[in-house]
């Protein structure tokens, strides 16, 4: 029998909470599993605390809300046992979907719900940030990644341990931080495709302030991995620009072309320098 610790970071919930629960408890079978359900309250002004209660389960209050990652890391701290489910309270993940992902939890450290359909895709304001990030995920870590941010996902709690945990993002980005860096630290990831649902109630998600929080959390964990990848893409700008400018200096003759070029040249030079730097420092690191 597999011990699972099922993880539910909530905040103003109160909708979708009580069904997530109910079908944890109807759909993950107990003579198969033993589960124990971890809520962790992140700060609601609703019911959802009241409502959870109700339910019979385990409840961890933060008395104001610290954020997505914060709550999940609370909950990982907390639990009991070696194979942690992570699912979010919204009702957008079936929790039938889980047991897919359980017939790879004792092969992988850590086994993704791979979202699918049209509501992963979301609006036109948000499938673009989704790919960037995606393909930037994907050009650190040199594989494909289907969902780098999945909030559906079942992980060795000692694997999770050999991270780097202040890397780990304490807000939206929490999933995105925590997917690279397992591959980053050479962690058996595998992603599973699942569906996904419209969300009960109000997105929590504000798109300009959590793309920003997203992209600085990635970068920060490209520094710390693999450095020399950021650096060889931020050296693709200048070459770009000493190829623009060598060209125009060919065409016009204008010794201002020349110079710039040469100056892109050298800002080329000094970023990879930097990067072997860092890489260096890195090696140094481990």
């Amino acid at each position: 029998m597999m011990d699972l610790s099922i993880i539910l970071p909530v905040y103003n919930e109160e909708k979708s909470i009580k069904k997530v629960i109910e079908d944890l408890i109807n759909n993950i079978d107990s003579k198969k599993y033993n589960i124990e359900i971890i809520v962790v309250n992140d700060g609601s002004t609703d019911d959802t605390k009241s409502i959870a209660e109700s339910c019979g389960v385990l409840i961890i209050d933060h008395p104001v809300n610290l954020g997505y990652g914060t709550a999940l890391m609370t909950g990982i701290e907390k639990s009991n046992n070696e194979y942690i489910v992570t699912i979010d309270a919204d009702g957008s993940y079936p929790v039938s979907e889980i047991l897919k992902l359980l017939e790879y939890a004792e092969k992988f450290d850590l086994v993704i719900g791979a979202r699918t359909g049209k509501e992963y895709h979301g609006t036109l304001i948000k499938y673009p940030a989704r790919i960037l990030f995606k393909w930037l995920a994907e050009f650190t870590a040199g594989v494909k990644i289907p969902d780098v941010n999945s909030g559906l996902r079942i992980f060795k709690k000692s694997a999770y341990k050999k991270l780097s945990l202040p890397l780990l993002c304490r807000g939206f980005s929490f999933s995105t931080t925590m997917t690279l860096s397992f591959l980053l630290t050479g962690l058996t990831v595998k992603f599973v495709p699942i569906k996904y649902l419209s969300r009960e109630g109000h997105s929590k998600v504000r798109y300009i302030r959590d793309t920003l929080r997203t992209l600085q959390a990635l970068t920060e964990v490209i520094i710390y991995y693999n450095p020399l990848k950021l650096i060889l893409l931020l050296c693709v700008f200048p070459i770009l620009f000493s190829v623009i400018f060598f060209y125009l200096y060919f065409i016009a003759k204008n010794p201002i072309w020349l110079f710039a070029g040469i100056a892109s040249i050298y800002f080329t030079i000094l970023f990879y320098i930097l990067g072997l730097i860092l890489d260096l420092l890195r090696m140094n690191r481990e």
